[in-house]
């Protein structure tokens, strides 16, 4: 499995894909240009842990589109 999150470049910020700097579409790039077949795996309590209880259900969703879209980008 990749451990995946994103971040600031200034602290170890553990944020979703898309929602730092990162460039996920080059690494996806990256990714797919070596046969990567592996798992993805989100460590982003950094955003979660600002989510409200009432919106947890919807971020996670929210989350698992963003994982939906990144495999589709590595194939």
């Amino acid at each position: 499995a990749l451990h995946i999150h994103d971040n600031d470049f200034t602290s170890d910020g553990h944020l979703m894909p898309y929602l730092g700097k990162f460039e996920w579409d080059e690494i996806c790039s990256a990714l797919k240009s070596i046969g990567y077949e592996g798992e993805l795996t989100f460590e982003i309590f950094g955003t979660l842990s600002k989510i409200p209880n009432e919106a947890m259900f919807d971020a996670l969703c929210f989350a698992r589109k963003i994982g939906e879209v990144l495999i589709g980008k590595i194939g």
